[in-house]
């Protein structure tokens, strides 16, 4: 869904999955996915939290420099409080 630009019905998909499994990993990735697809850097920041805390998901924000849906989230202050957070929880 995703991929074909169907981000409305991939958000409510993605929704339903993390309702019924709380720790399924690809469903924080995919809902990461629409955030950074949406441009929307709040939302982005949300979601890496939110995989981290309920699935464990780990998120190297260095190495996704060379992905272009991460490149305007990169350069946002979202992203700056995002990696403050991120190297919080390593301690």
């Amino acid at each position: 869904m995703i991929e074909a630009g169907r981000l409305a019905e991939a958000k409510t998909a993605t929704g339903k999955a993390i309702a019924d499994e709380p720790t399924l990993e690809n469903a924080y990735l995919s809902r990461l996915t629409i955030a950074l697809k949406e441009k929307n850097h709040a939302d982005a920041s949300a979601w890496i939290k939110k995989g981290a805390e309920a699935a464990g998901l780990q998120s190297d924000l260095d190495a996704a420099k060379d992905d272009p849906d991460w490149a305007d989230f990169l350069k946002s202050p979202e992203c700056a409080k995002v990696k403050v957070w991120l190297a919080g929880q390593k301690k």
